[in-house]
């Protein structure tokens, strides 16, 4: 039904725009004779909405969606939230709920320390450490977490490892020593090699972009 729908809508010409976490190969859910017409198409990773993103997405909320009962939030409470909250825009419009609640308790727009005390443990349990990451990518990928941080040099654990390396190494503060140690006691050379891999490939295969893009956007 659904091939139906596309082949009718291409033969009349008509642009159709369709997401998913990952690229058309990965969606072996989906019929064969599906997925081939989507991978026929523009295919192209998006990009997590950025602190500067998220800012504007808060600004623009505010000015479609005020505040009850208060004037506009200050610039510095929105920069905090644009700073501390997840990258999607269903998390933001989450976090601009909990702000319309706390307008509600106090009768007024919040200070910048009520905002950060009100988010603060949200902040602190979305901060990314190696256990997020290893259990992010494994489940996203389908191995152990074990797996990733062994000495296992299997094909199916390998990438997904080297993921973990790439995203570990931007999403925290630690050395590559510190995370070579981590994934398995592989010295900073492995985990240098590893994050090389990764960027190179980020560049041509789609499906792998799409994959590091989501994780990264759940994580950050």
């Amino acid at each position: 039904m659904l091939v139906g729908l596309l082949d009718r809508a291409l033969a009349g010409q008509r642009q159709l725009v369709c997401t998913a976490l990952t690229g058309p190969a990965q969606l072996d859910r989906l019929p064969a004779r599906l997925t081939s017409r989507l991978a026929q198409g523009v295919v192209t990773g998006l990009a997590p909405l950025g602190p500067m993103s998220r800012l504007e997405f808060l600004r623009e909320r505010g000015r479609l969606r005020p505040l009850p009962m208060s004037g506009a939030l200050s610039e510095d409470v929105l920069a905090w939230l644009a700073e501390h909250s997840f990258g999607s825009g269903r998390q933001l419009e989450s976090a601009w709920a909990r702000l319309e609640g706390l307008v509600r308790a106090h009768g007024r727009a919040p200070t910048l320390e009520e905002v950060a005390d009100h988010f603060r443990t949200d902040a602190e349990a979305r901060r990314p450490t190696m256990e997020r990451i290893t259990q992010r990518v494994g489940r996203y990928f389908q191995i152990e977490p074990k797996h990733l941080r062994s000495r296992q040099r299997a094909r199916q654990i390998l990438l997904p490892r080297q993921v973990g390396m790439y995203l570990a190494r931007q999403l925290t503060e630690l050395s590559l020593e510190q995370i070579g140690t981590y994934f398995g006691g592989r010295d900073h050379s492995t985990v240098l090699h590893a994050c090389r891999k990764v960027e190179q490939a980020l560049a041509h295969d789609i499906a792998l972009s799409g994959a590091v893009r989501q994780l990264h956007a759940d994580l950050a």
